[in-house]
């Protein structure tokens, strides 16, 4: 009887794929980069502002990173009305995790009215009339008989001069401010990755 084939030590038996004994001197290598994602919301606390025109408005808008944001976030507002402004505080958000309560504040312009009276030239153009006057008056009143006419001359000429130093008429004249009306405004808040905006109502009285 022939004797079955014997296996190699350390190998089992022959025809058998061997297995490794000590695992423990083992080691592997798969590194994996993790970016954060840059992301955020917008949103305004309230959907309407009201403000009357020379008067200030504020508007709080709540920033939240969603996660977290790993850039500087800036802020800025566009299709406010004629004569109004807008600020921001604070002016960025560095990277956070934390929501951030943005005050937005918008200033607008009242409108003014003022008097524009008669130019200097317009008095200055009557006082020659008015030294002609005095000269005659004096001239007429020399002799007896032209006393009425000098004395009617005379006032005249006193009339020129009251006038010509008076005020005058005054026209008024009105610059106008922020109009009144209804706006959409849009606020934006922007990284060098993610950019949202939002908007809200602007009502100007």
């Amino acid at each position: 009887m022939t004797a079955a084939p014997q296996g190699v030590p350390g190998l089992g038996r022959l025809g058998e794929s061997g297995g490794e004994v000590n695992v423990g001197n083992d080691s592997s290598s798969n590194p994996t980069t993790i970016t954060p994602v840059d992301n955020f919301t917008y949103s305004p606390a309230v959907p309407s502002v009201t403000v009357t025109a020379g008067q200030s408005a504020t508007e709080h808008i709540t920033f939240t990173p969603t996660p977290t944001t790993g850039a500087t976030i800036t802020f800025s507002c566009s299709n406010l009305p004629a004569k109004t402004t807008c600020t921001f505080a604070p002016a960025n958000v560095p990277p956070s995790t934390a929501p951030v309560d943005v005050v937005m504040t918008i200033t607008t312009t009242a409108s003014t009215t003022s008097s524009l009276g008669r130019p200097r030239t317009f008095y200055a153009a009557w006082m020659p009339f008015t030294g002609l006057g005095l000269i005659g008056a004096v001239l007429l009143g020399s002799r007896r008989k032209n006393r009425k006419a000098a004395m009617i001359f005379l006032a005249m000429a006193l009339m020129l001069a009251l006038a010509s130093c008076g005020g005058g008429s005054h026209t008024p004249v009105t610059t106008p401010g922020t109009p009144a009306g209804t706006y959409t405004i849009t606020t934006t808040a922007a990284s060098p990755n993610v950019t949202h905006s939002t908007t809200f109502t602007l009502v100007v009285n």
